[in-house]
């Protein structure tokens, strides 16, 4: 899975080694710190923006995400919703949301307010296998305006979705994004917005 990821400054690697997450510099990678505080295998890793967050989460029944400041270790939330395995994690570009998706087993994806620790709104997966998720910013009305909800997308099977969430009301709007040609056909297994957030692209298991 796509699980290593760059901290921020370029400095150090992080990524899921069973149930811990590894922190290293490519040019000292046998001087590792280890965040332990799961209870089965990492299954999903996700960087802030700016680096200060770090969020994981665990496969098995018991399925915790677990938050925790990058540079020292510390554990700032420990959220307990998911069961049957995390599927993926991401964290908004400005630090104030968390989104979790469990596995189709689990079926719910979670917005978590990163303030508070508080659910924002929880929903039932959208596909219903969902792999991948990626926040894209702010989503924008019909002039291209951003808005002031968080935009997400979420992907896996077959399908892509995008989402707009009200971190205020905690409505979660999802459309469907139709995929044609031979794409529909693969596997959905990354995404990433381009920097402008205008752009979204799909990896998929047929490359």
């Amino acid at each position: 899975r796509d699980a290593v990821r760059w901290t921020p400054d370029g400095e150090q690697l992080v990524w899921p080694a069973g149930a811990v997450a590894v922190f290293a510099r490519p040019d000292a990678m046998n001087d590792q710190r280890f965040l332990r505080g799961h209870s089965d295998i990492v299954t999903a890793v996700a960087l802030s923006a700016t680096g200060r967050l770090l969020a994981t989460g665990q496969a098995g029944a018991d399925s915790d995400v677990v938050v925790w400041e990058a540079e020292t270790g510390k554990v700032v939330y420990r959220f307990e919703e998911h069961d049957h395995g995390v599927a993926d994690v991401a964290i908004s570009d400005d630090e104030r949301v968390l989104a979790s998706a469990g596995t189709p087993s689990d079926g719910s994806l979670v917005f978590w307010d990163l303030a508070t620790g508080c659910i924002i709104a929880r929903s039932p997966l959208k596909p219903s296998v969902t792999a991948c998720l990626a926040f894209g910013g702010m989503a924008k009305d019909l002039k291209r305006r951003p808005t002031g909800l968080y935009q997400l997308a979420s992907a896996g099977g077959n399908g892509l979705s995008l989402w707009a969430l009200d971190p205020v009301s905690g409505a979660a709007h999802v459309t469907p994004v139709r995929v044609s040609g031979s794409a529909a056909t693969r596997d959905f297994v990354s995404l990433d917005f381009s920097p402008s957030q205008e752009i979204l692209a799909a990896g998929t298991t047929a490359g």
